[in-house]
């Protein structure tokens, strides 16, 4: 079952994501690679991940540029991304602002910013019961955040255990 459900959410970021157009693409929370292969054709791929433990495990190929940073405090120029994706990761944070604050501030105006988000559900109860330190958020929640930093979104999809969201930074547009 749980195979089933990932390929869901997969496929809902694919979608998403098809249609944008090649550029500068950051994966913030990227571990261990495993969603790498989801985004777009790109000029320049990096990944970053607060782990170097996790860095290690992605491939390397030349095909992606690897840091080890905090999502709240990137190394990277102002202005210097397409795309900004954080996939399975937002519901880690216990705060959502200084992350988004950091894709607004490395994002060009007009870039997209990729989200998923873990809903208040029975399924994310099971994962704290099981140990998972989340901060679940409701859709609500997710686009509020979002808006105070100047995203607007785009379009969104949900699977089982997850919602994926699409935004665009829209600074001045309010």
């Amino acid at each position: 079952m749980i195979g089933w459900i990932i390929d869901a959410e997969r496929r809902n970021i694919q979608q998403l994501l098809a249609g944008l157009k090649p550029g500068r693409v950051l994966d913030i929370g990227s571990g261990t690679g495993a969603t790498l292969d989801l985004l777009p054709a790109r000029d320049l791929l990096v990944a970053v991940d607060r782990s170097p433990v996790m860095l290690k495990r992605i491939p390397r190929d030349g095909s992606v540029r690897i840091a080890a940073a905090a999502a709240k405090a990137l190394p990277f120029a102002d202005r210097s991304f397409d795309l900004v994706t954080l996939i399975g990761v937002s519901e880690y944070l216990k705060r959502l602002n200084p992350m988004l604050r950091e894709a607004a501030r490395i994002l060009h105006p007009g870039g997209h910013l990729l989200l998923t988000s873990s809903p208040p559900s029975i399924w994310t109860v099971l994962r704290l019961i099981l140990g998972n330190r989340l901060h679940p958020r409701t859709r609500a929640e997710i686009i509020r955040h979002a808006e105070k930093k100047e995203f607007r979104l785009m379009d969104s999809a949900k699977s089982l255990m997850q919602e994926q969201f699409l935004f665009q930074y829209t600074p001045g547009e309010r």
